[in-house]
Parts: C-alpha cells; structure tokens; sequence
C-alpha cells in the first residue's frame, strides 16, 4: 500500500499537474489544487501527512447527488467487464471532458475502441467521474462493451473513485450494472468511510458492501472514517455492525486511528463504547 500511495502523491494528481500545496495553503487554495479523490487513502494512521489527505472529505461535500429523477433506472444495462487496455482515442477523451454526451453516443454507434486509458491509467469512466462530467458518464455507461468495473494503475475501479467524490448518480448506475462491492484490497466503502457523505454509505451497504472488509494490512472502513470520515458516517458504520475493536496488522484499532488524527475525544469515546450518538 505505501508504494502505491507515495506513487500517487509523486504522480501529484493535483490541478494543473503542479502538486498538492504547502501545509500552509489556505482552504479556499486546497480546494481548487487538489483533484485526486484517493489522496486521503495515503498511508492509514498518518504515517503519511499533507494538506490532501485534509483536502479529499472536504472535496466530497461539493459534490452533487443525483436528482430523484436521476436515480438508476430497473434497465440499466449489464455490460461486459473488459480490462483496460492500450491508449484512451483522444476524441472519447475530449468528448468526456466536455461533457458531450450526444457526441459520445455517436462514438459508440461508431464502435471505436472504449477501453483505452490515458497517461494515468484511468479509463472513460474514472475521467468522467473526476472530471464530475455527468451526462458524460449516463452516455458511457450505454455504450456496449465499456469496462465500467475495470480498475485503473492504482487498482481504484470507477465504482472507488464515485463513492469518495460523492457522485450519487454514478454510485447509483455502477452498483446496479454489477460492480464489486467486495474486491480484494481496498473496497468502495474504505473510500466512502473518508467522507461526510453518510448517503454513499447507505447505498454501498444497501447494494451489500461488506462492512468489515479489509485491505491488505487488515484496515477496515471503520478505521478510515475514525481518521478521516464524520462522525455521522462512523456512528452508520457501527450501526451497521463494524466491529469497534478490529485491529489492523499494526496493531491498531479505530480507537488509535482517531487518536493519530487527533481526534481525542472521538478515540476515548471509540474505547469506552459511548457512541450511540454524535458528539455535541
């Protein structure tokens, strides 16, 4: 996990390809340099530090949900999970980034490749979903053969990526077209427990995301949202059933997570089990 985090953080998946900024950068400053929905998925615990580990829950807020009307229709269509593969055509691309979705159903009238990823190893759907280019994203998904569960470089599928941005509507399509909810590793709902967004989490644990999944180094969802996610999306966890004391193989439990955020009052509240409401 470390390698692929500091890869991320080197990569500086940020605004204009210039990095995240210093530690004295201003909020307003965080906000519009930092891009990379799975930055605060650096190394659990703190052991890697930076103003976009702070920046990825804020960013999630901004977020829009998907309309009632929005909601994934019943017919949502089953596509084949491709993996991704060879140089994303610069056309999809560029259609995605402007947010063309008529262009985009031509493209796939066209039968052009879909499956491509670009210089990051992101696919047409990651870009769509970081770019929160929505009517792009409803086009894709109805092109036949998009890899719509394939991950990217960093093993992050679109799925991921949607449930730490806080995109409802992409949340909403993916789990109904079939993607993993349990993957190996770090799972949709490690990268919603980062965020304030308790409805992702309701709608990963409703599509059946298992709640004490965990990743390599045996962190779960709970540990993330003790270091990173509300309150409100822990208390969700716990009601869920996430076990309070699990341990990672560090040794480290929610409790310690919250303590290494310096969260003080959230880890003494974890050890003593009185958590059956938000703290005031």
């Amino acid at each position: 996990m470390s390698d692929l985090c500091l890869n991320r953080v080197a990569r500086a998946r940020c605004a204009g390809g210039a990095g995240c900024p210093d530690r004295a950068a201003s909020p307003s400053q965080l906000r519009r340099a930092c891009s990379a929905p799975f930055v605060s998925m650096m190394l659990l615990l703190g052991l890697l530090a930076g103003p976009c580990v702070a920046h990825a829950a804020d960013s999630t807020a901004t977020a829009r949900s998907a309309e009632p009307g929005e909601r994934a229709a019943s017919s949502v269509p089953r596509l084949a999970v491709h993996q991704l593969s060879g140089v994303i055509d610069e056309s999809l691309r560029t259609l995605i980034i402007r947010d063309d979705a008529r262009g985009l159903l031509q493209y796939g009238r066209d039968r052009r490749p879909v499956n491509g990823q670009d210089e990051r190893g992101q696919g047409a759907l990651h870009i769509a979903i970081e770019r929160e280019s929505q009517n792009a994203f409803k086009a894709l998904v109805q092109i036949p053969g998009m890899p719509f569960d394939a991950p990217n470089r960093l093993g992050e599928t679109p799925l991921t990526l949607a449930s730490i941005k806080g995109d409802a509507l992409a949340v909403d399509w993916l789990i109904r077209m079939g993607a993993k909810l349990d993957r190996p590793g770090w799972t949709p709902l490690h990268y919603a427990a980062c965020t304030d967004r308790v409805d992702i989490l309701e709608r990963l644990l409703a599509g059946g995301a298992p709640v004490n999944a965990a990743s390599e180094n045996g962190t779960t969802p709970l540990m993330m949202a003790a270091r990173y996610g509300s309150e409100a999306v822990l208390l969700r966890l716990l009601a869920a059933g996430a076990q309070r004391q699990a341990v990672n193989q560090r040794g480290m439990s929610a409790a310690d997570a919250a303590e290494m955020a310096g969260r003080d009052s959230l880890a003494k509240r974890l050890r003593q089990g009185d958590l059956s409401t938000p703290a005031p």
